[in-house]
This record gives structure tokens, C-alpha cells and sequence, in this order.
């Protein structure tokens, strides 16, 4: 069969070309250029090279992947009448190289001729250029997984609509913001040029070919909002390094149970409630117990996140043989049945002698069904006993919150009175001269002794005009009851708190007025006329000496009452 020689033109003019490829292209009877919108096809017709291309098959084929296998078989039809030379921009991503590599024959003779890159001449415009990249065609970038920590260059842009695309795919872990690289450049003379564009504006660009592409530096996590399954496992891993979280450091297993089982409660009742926002919170909160149990177990050289993956992707390949294998399936019961086969086969059990008749397989479901239901209703019960525990705890929390709340209140009530006192005490702190509450309180302490004298004087006279009327009737023969007691009535005393309460009324009031009558620069303001404290002072004291008499008629008649009775 004759050879098939590969090469790559690169996406530059004749300065990129290798002199390997330029021999290759030369010599061959027959070459096929994947576009004739290339530099280099002006270059050839220069140099007299003969060429086709297969530029007709791009407006006959719907999409990239049918073209991209019609160009492989047309290459292979031709390969069948003399040796080609087939030449791309970059063989080792061109994808009808890797139809071609896919459809040949096995005795078929390719070689492939490496050279410069349109990868390798974006990334010289690079001011930071990394040391290490991934590369990807377009088409192939949306099916392929994003790592925002490592450095990206997506080729052949080639319309808007695969601009937006690839922004959308970016915008799954980066910020709107984030500055890419836009790299364009001239079909004619393959020049390339970059500018820098925020990643929302990948898709608002002039123009879009074969030339754009677009570089995407290393964002770290710490400069991310959005993360993936590996930044999960990175956290964790963290948490639990020497220098990391004491807590998580030393959990185990056993430790750990309870919040698995918590968190999946949660869960449950978020899947119930209806409430989305919760339920991949809380499931994702089931996921870190996951990937927590993973690295304790990865600490210790039991297992890690990789075996946890590989046994589930294990178990649900070899259980979905109808979907991963040749067996047929296509009802639930048929499944069952092809479960109920591999499960024998894995126990070393001989399968069974006779398919099911469809009663029974109806029976069999039945009594599946009825089994699940009891165990639905066995996890139900068991939910709400545990999200009842949890609501009580929420509810002693609350009440706890509630008490803490009513302490800061006392606690403000009390500085608030703090501050009253120091307020009060700033207020009399410019009292008036001693002298004056000497005085006053000297004025008060007479009037009281005074009216006490008065009330004990008259008390005494009653005493004495019924002892003198026992004493004659004692002298005219008559007896004297025996229940009498001859007893000097007490002397009514003001409780101490009243009369200190009138004074310091009387001596508040004179300290406003003493302080309303001085200016702040020390001046002192001579009223006109009487001022209307003197007034209520005057009116508070017709009020005490109202009460005093008032008291001292009512001691009269409690100690003229006794009197009476001995008469």
C-alpha cells in the first residue's frame, strides 16, 4: 500500500516551515492541503508545488465531526492511487489526523512530520509564558475537564458561537473578570497579534478563524468564588496537615459517625421540604463526610478518594451490563433479573434452570416492592424521630440565644444606670456654699424637735388629767380594774428615711437654682424677681407642716382613747 506522509505547515508563512516538511512537500507525486486558506498555499503555488484541498467538504459536511470523517476517507480513497502528502496546521491536534489513525488499514505506512505549531507561536507572545500547558482544540474543550490551577490554551475559535461556548465552559470555575489572552491573526501573511480581554467579552470580538485562540493563565483557589471536586479534596487535605486544623487532625472514623448520619438526615428533610438552595448545601455537606473519611483512611494507608471512586464507577459498570455490555435490557424487571444473574455468578451459584414466567416476575416485584416499602417506611420513621431531636435541640438553642439576649439587656440596663449616677453626681458636683446645707439641715432638725416637744407636751397633759381622776376615785373607796396599766404613751418619731427624704428634695432644689444662677464662665445672674423654685419650696412646706398635723391629731386620739376607757 502506498505511504501516507503527514506533515505539519504550522499557521505561519515559510519562516516556520521545517526543511523536512518543505523536502516532503516537494517530493511527493500528490499533496492535499486540509484548507487553501493557509499562508503557506501562496508559498507552494510560488515554489510550484501542485495541490488540492478539501475546502469543498466543509460546505458539504453539517458539523466538524462529519467532516472530520470525510476528510479522512477522502484522503484514504486517494492514498489507494498514488502516495499522499497530507499537510495541516498541526498534526499532532489536527482531529482528521486522528480519523485517519482510526480508519486505516493495518498494513497501511503513515508517517507523521512534526514542526512549528500555531500552539507553539501563541504561546511566544505569552509575557509570563508557564512551563507546562494544556492544549486544546475548541471542539474538543467542551467535553473536556476544566483545572482552573493549570495554564490553558484553547485553538481554533473559529466563529462566535464557538467563542461563546468556550466562555460559558471557562465560566463554570472563573470569575467574569478574569483577564484571557485573544490571540488573532492574517490569513494571508499568518501574522499573529494579542490583546488582553476580560472573559465575559470572549464572544464580543471583531472577527473569528482558524487563527484565534485564546490563553487562560493558572487561577489559584484562593482567587476563585467557584471550586470543583479537587479543590474539595485540596481542603481537606489541608485541614488535616501537621500545621492545619487541630480539630480535624484528630478526628476518626468512630468520631465522624455521628455527623454522617446528621448530615444525611438533613438531607432527607431538605429533599422533602422542596427546598433546593438546601439541598445541594446539605448534600454537599454529606459529600465532605465523604471525602473527610477518605483522607483519615489515605492517612493511615488504608484507601484513599481514588479507591472510593474506582469501587462505585467498578460496581455500577458491572450492574448496568445492558448499558456497558452485550446483554439487553429494557424494562425494570429485565434489570432485576440481570442483577439477580450477575449476582449468582459473582456467589459461584449455577443460574437458574428456567426464565421466570411473567407471573412470577410480577410476584417477584411485588414482593421487592413491598420489602422496599417497609424499609422506606422503617428509614422514614427513623428520620423523623432524628429530625425531631434535632428541632428540640434547635429549639434549646434558641432558648439559650433568648437568655443570653435578656443578660445583655440587665447588662445595658445596668450601665445605663451606671451612667445615671455618674450623671447625677457630675450634676451636684457644684453645690452651694456649706455654710447654706449646714443651715438648712440645722432650720429642719429644729422644726422636727419642736413638733415633737408640742405632740409629747399634749400627750402628757392627757396622761396626767386621767391619772389624777383614778387617784381621787381610788381615794373615795373605789377599786381599780385590774386590767388597767398605768403606762406613758411612746412618743410619735418620724421614720429617719422620710425626714432625710423632705431634706434632700429641699437641698436638690436649692442646688438647681444655685446652678441656674451661674453663668458657665463664672458670672453670676441676680434674678428680677422671686424665682418660681422659692414657690414650690414654700408650697412643699405648707404640705409637710399639713402632714405633721394631721399625724400629731391622730397620736391625740390613740393616747386619749386608753384614757377614756379607764374613766
Amino acid at each position: 500500500m502506498n505511504r501516507l506522509t503527514i506533515v505539519t505547515l504550522g499557521t505561519g508563512g515559510e519562516a516556520f516551515l521545517t526543511r523536512g516538511v518543505e523536502r516532503a512537500l516537494k517530493q511527493s507525486p500528490r499533496v492535499v492541503l486540509r484548507t487553501g486558506r493557509h499562508p503557506m498555499a501562496d508559498a507552494l503555488s510560488r515554489e510550484g508545488v501542485a495541490f488540492e484541498t478539501l475546502d469543498a467538504l466543509y460546505d458539504e459536511c453539517e458539523d466538524f465531526d462529519t467532516f472530520n470523517r470525510a476528510a479522512a476517507v477522502k484522503v484514504l480513497s486517494l492514498l489507494n492511487e498514488s502516495p499522499v502528502c497530507y499537510a495541516v496546521s498541526d498534526a499532532a491536534f489536527d482531529e482528521t489526523v486522528a480519523q485517519l489513525q482510526r480508519l486505516k488499514p493495518r498494513e497501511a505506512d503513515v508517517r507523521v512530520l512534526p514542526g512549528v505549531s500555531h500552539a507553539d507561536r501563541c504561546l511566544a507572545l505569552v509575557a509570563d509564558a508557564p512551563a507546562g500547558v494544556r492544549l486544546y482544540a475548541a471542539e474538543s474543550f467542551l467535553q473536556a475537564r476544566i483545572s482552573p490551577e493549570e495554564p490553558l490554551l484553547v485553538t481554533e475559535v473559529h466563529s462566535r458561537e464557538c467563542a461563546g461556548e468556550v466562555k460559558l465552559r471557562l465560566m463554570d470555575l472563573l470569575l467574569e473578570e478574569t483577564p484571557v489572552s485573544f490571540f488573532t491573526g492574517d490569513e494571508t501573511t499568518g501574522e499573529l497579534s494579542v490583546r488582553s480581554v476580560p472573559l465575559y467579552e470572549l464572544d464580543r470580538q471583531s472577527a473569528y478563524d482558524h487563527l484565534t485562540a485564546v490563553y487562560v493563565p493558572a487561577v489559584p483557589m484562593e482567587r476563585r468564588t467557584r471550586y470543583d471536586m479537587d479543590d474539595l479534596v485540596h481542603v481537606m487535605q489541608r485541614l488535616r496537615a501537621p500545621d492545619g486544623c487541630p480539630w480535624d487532625r484528630e478526628q476518626t472514623h468512630e468520631s465522624l459517625l455521628p455527623s454522617l448520619l446528621e448530615e444525611s438526615y438533613e438531607y432527607i428533610q431538605a429533599v422533602r421540604d422542596g427546598d433546593i438552595d438546601h439541598m445541594y448545601d446539605e448534600l454537599g455537606d454529606v459529600l465532605l463526610q465523604v471525602v473527610f473519611h477518605a483522607e483519615v483512611a489515605r492517612q493511615h494507608g488504608d484507601f484513599d478518594i481514588h479507591d472510593v471512586t474506582t469501587a462505585i464507577c467498578h460496581k455500577m459498570i458491572e450492574r448496568h451490563t445492558h448499558i456497558f455490555g452485550t446483554e439487553k435490557a429494557d424494562t425494570a424487571g429485565q434489570v432485576l433479573d440481570n442483577w439477580e444473574a450477575l449476582k449468582r455468578r459473582q456467589r459461584g451459584m449455577p443460574p437458574l434452570r428456567a426464565a421466570p414466567s411473567a407471573q412470577q416476575g410480577d410476584q417477584r416485584q411485588g414482593i421487592q416492592r413491598r420489602a422496599g416499602q417497609r424499609k422506606r417506611r422503617a428509614v422514614e420513621q427513623h428520620a423523623a424521630k432524628r429530625m425531631l431531636f434535632i428541632q428540640q435541640r434547635q429549639r434549646g438553642d434558641e432558648q439559650q440565644r433568648a437568655e443570653r439576649v435578656d443578660l445583655r439587656g440587665a447588662a445595658r440596663r445596668q450601665k445605663a444606670l451606671r451612667q445615671n449616677q455618674a450623671e447625677q453626681q457630675q450634676r451636684f458636683a457644684a453645690q452651694p456654699p456649706a455654710p447654706a446645707i449646714r443651715r438648712m439641715r440645722r432650720q429642719h432638725g429644729h422644726q422636727q424637735e419642736r413638733a415633737h416637744a408640742r405632740e409629747l407636751e399634749h400627750i402628757h397633759v392627757v396622761n396626767r388629767s386621767a391619772r389624777q381622776k383614778i387617784q381621787r376615785r381610788h381615794r373615795r373607796g373605789g377599786e381599780v380594774e385590774p386590767h388597767v396599766v398605768h403606762r406613758r404613751e411612746p412618743r410619735r418619731v418620724h421614720p429617719p428615711d422620710e425626714r432625710e427624704h423632705l431634706l434632700d428634695e429641699q437641698i436638690r432644689l436649692v442646688v438647681d437654682t444655685h446652678q441656674q444662677n451661674h453663668k458657665p464662665d463664672g458670672q453670676q445672674k441676680l434674678p428680677d424677681r422671686q424665682p418660681p423654685e422659692a414657690l414650690v419650696i414654700q408650697q412643699r412646706r405648707r404640705q409637710q407642716h399639713e402632714k405633721l398635723h394631721r399625724r400629731r391629731q391622730s397620736d391625740i386620739q390613740r393616747a386619749v382613747a386608753p384614757a377614756a376607757d379607764v374613766v
